[in-house]
């Protein structure tokens, strides 16, 4: 077994169930969702729903203690 090891966290429920505690913070993350300028514009519609999607989670992912 590892000493220590290095995971994005969201919710902290894993760390929970598996007895693990955070030792420290190294950096904030982000998402973004990158695309050629071609795919944007061919694939616009398919991107926005995605989009849309992802908005729609705002808040349902992350809180679901």
């Amino acid at each position: 077994m590892a000493d220590c090891i290095l995971d994005i966290v969201q919710t902290g429920n894993t760390l929970q169930a598996n007895k693990l505690v955070i030792l420290q913070e190294v950096r904030d993350v982000s998402l973004r969702l990158v695309a050629s300028k071609q795919s944007a514009s061919l694939k616009w519609p398919q991107i926005a729903a995605l989009l849309k999607k992802i908005e729609n989670l705002k808040g349902v992912v992350g809180n679901a203690n």
